[in-house]
């Protein structure tokens, strides 16, 4: 590993045209980037120190000069004006008319000055009850969540214990109620790398043994997201499927990450039909709590907990489950 090739390019944007009574801001950047490991078990450490001289600009890593490109900035606009130069001359070499809707939008737009397309992500429009119902089953699941997170040590029963995580499951009366509760402390690792590692798609498959895929389905806002997920088949018992609505609240010491089952099509259109292959799987809550126990601890104590409710699953998820699972 030590052996690999590595290389770092650095770039600047000219800008297109000066600014009047100032000098432009400059943007550089640095990309550094090294051959593919060997395999999955390799770790590359690198230590790499940055220094930009202010007068001339210049940047060096680890002592070295670095030559800087210079990257003049695209406008959309250009390309755009010359497919329609191109258009407009195949026009009239083949002496044809191409009226097509592009085409004709552009010869009755030409004496309009021109701009610069924006892009705009598409969301899905809801009315304002739809919203507010949202927002009411958020609350009420949080609500949930958090009164998990306050019951007392006496209400957890200790079901297992394994490379340091310790799964308990609420004693409740209802028989019908089966909440987990699996949690952990991790020495040297922060806070946000945790969250990180929990939320990240691509870092599921590490830690969750029967993820197979995720799909985010829709923004719904700046908190709150749509998702698709898919679990492996575990004989006898085909794969399942679920679709959550998962919230995220912070602050600098503390993260919740909550979710629940969406099944209302008129509240989220973008729900994917059942696929007769996968079991669709419905969620009451699951979540985590994520909290840095010592502000000043050099290691940034953190702990993660997390309370799930399962139904058409509950009676094959166990705390054993829960505990393999976390595989850190």
């Amino acid at each position: 590993v030590e052996s690999l090739p590595w290389n770092a390019t650095a770039s600047r944007q000219k800008p297109s045209s000066p600014i009047v009574g100032g000098r432009p801001p400059e943007l550089a950047v640095l990309r550094i980037s090294h051959a593919p490991l060997p395999d999955d078990h390799s770790i590359v450490k690198v230590r790499a120190v940055i220094e930009l001289s202010a007068p001339s600009s210049e940047i060096r890593l680890n002592g070295l000069p670095q030559a800087i490109q210079l990257l003049e900035e695209r406008d959309p606009l250009h390309f755009v004006q010359q497919q329609q130069q191109i258009l407009q001359d195949a026009t009239s070499a083949a002496d044809v008319s191409f009226q097509t809707s592009s085409s004709v939008s552009s010869v009755a737009s030409s004496s309009i000055t021109p701009t610069r397309p924006q892009l705009a992500r598409s969301t899905t429009e809801r009315s304002l009850a739809a919203e507010k119902t949202i927002l009411s089953r958020v609350k009420r699941s949080y609500i949930y969540f958090s009164s998990l997170l306050q019951e007392p040590e006496a209400k957890w029963k200790r079901t297992t214990e394994a490379r340091g995580v310790s799964v308990t499951q609420l004693d409740s009366i209802d028989p019908t109620l089966v909440v987990y509760r699996a949690e952990a402390t991790f020495v040297g690792l922060g806070l946000w790398d945790l969250y990180g590692a929990l939320v990240s798609p691509g870092a599921r498959v590490f830690w969750d043994k029967q993820h197979k895929d995720t799909t985010l389905l829709e923004d719904v806002n700046e908190l709150t997201q749509l998702w698709h997920l898919k679990t492996k088949p575990a004989w006898p018992v085909q794969g399942r499927d679920t679709v959550l609505l998962k919230i995220v609240y912070k602050s600098p010491t503390t993260i919740h990450v909550f979710s629940f089952s969406a099944d209302d099509p008129y509240l989220f259109p973008s729900i994917p039909p059942q696929d007769p292959t996968l079991i669709r799987t419905q969620v009451d809550l699951q979540g985590w709590a994520i909290e840095t126990l010592s502000k000043h601890h050099p290691a940034h104590l953190t702990r993660a907990v997390g309370s799930t409710r399962m139904v058409q699953q509950s009676k094959h998820t166990t705390g054993d489950d829960l505990c393999s699972g976390w595989r850190w």
